[in-house]
């Protein structure tokens, strides 16, 4: 094998397609005199340079064209890196041309959703049945076509090009109808919000020598406040219950047990908007914390002050 140095045969460098390349980059002869020494004959050695070379990368647009006359006729392409393709559809058809993909190129599967995009419109659809402009991204997918998936008369001529770049997105497509969001909205100038604070009802009652059972509210609502006054000589719990009717003391489960010591006054407050109570509202008073607890004050315990709505 002759040394390269010692090779007298000229050498045409070309793109992954076999075209000579130029010096800027494109097919061409640039490199490649047509006469004297160094022109290519029957025995130039065809070299390829790396892809990655800017020199030599293959060209990023390739052309398709075909016409679709009967059902089941396509017109397909293998993107191969690329990702978009933008097709012309003209001519007078009745037909139904579904876009459909697949891998070994005998097995095609038609792409779910609506992946066409109208350029004249600016609406997606899943197939196409009238003449226009269409876009539809193709990235990763060894082989796609255009098939007529059914077809009545005429004929539609397809034209395009498949191109590397994403495909377009139309930021003024509706939203599909349901729960879908997208982004945010931003509030132009200075809002200026209202707050009604909720208007408090209060019910005063003077205890007795008893469990002093009492129903508040009979329906779900919110407490602000209690206040309770002590005049017993012992310590006295005052028990709150999440209930419909008022409690039957040591059964029912209290949601709140407050102790007020001798002759002392207590107030527990629960914000503005207050302490939710699903079903209702009730109060008793006994001598003990434990919720089975059902031991009356000896002497009338005070007085109770609820505030809620």
């Amino acid at each position: 094998m002759p040394s390269p140095l010692a090779d007298p045969r000229p050498v045409i460098i070309v793109d992954g397609n076999g075209n000579p390349v130029s010096s800027s980059g494109g097919s061409g002869s640039s490199f490649v005199p047509s006469s004297g020494p160094g022109a290519t004959d029957a025995t130039t050695q065809r070299v390829v340079l790396a892809s990655d070379d800017p020199l030599v990368t293959s060209s990023s647009v390739q052309n398709v064209s075909g016409s679709v006359g009967a059902n089941g006729a396509s017109v397909s392409v293998q993107p191969g890196s690329r990702d978009s393709l933008v097709v012309q559809v003209t001519g007078t058809f009745t037909a139904t041309l579904t876009p459909q993909v697949s891998q070994d190129g005998t097995n095609w599967v038609a792409i779910a959703g609506s992946p066409l995009l109208n350029l004249g419109s600016g609406a997606y659809a899943a197939t196409i049945t009238a003449a226009g402009v269409y876009q539809v991204g193709i990235g990763g997918f060894a082989n796609f076509r255009l098939v007529a998936t059914a077809y009545t008369s005429g004929t539609a001529t397809i034209t395009g090009t498949v191109t590397t770049g994403n495909i377009m997105v139309a930021l003024d497509a509706p939203l599909p109808a349901g729960s879908a969001a997208l982004g945010s909205v931003s509030i132009s100038g200075t809002p200026t919000v209202t707050a009604t604070p909720p208007v408090a009802s209060t019910t005063f009652t003077n205890l007795a020598a008893t469990t002093n059972a009492t129903l508040v509210k009979a329906t779900a609502g919110n407490l602000f406040s209690v206040t309770y006054t002590n005049y017993t000589s012992a310590t006295v719990y005052l028990k709150v219950y999440n209930q419909t009717t008022a409690p039957t003391v040591g059964t029912s489960v209290p949601v709140l047990s407050i102790p007020v010591a001798s002759n002392t006054m207590v107030t527990t407050q629960f914000g503005p908007l207050g302490l939710r109570f699903s079903s209702g509202i009730s109060f008793a008073t006994t001598t003990a914390i434990a919720d089975t607890d059902a031991t009356a004050p000896a002497t009338a315990a005070g007085k109770v002050a609820v505030a809620y709505n």
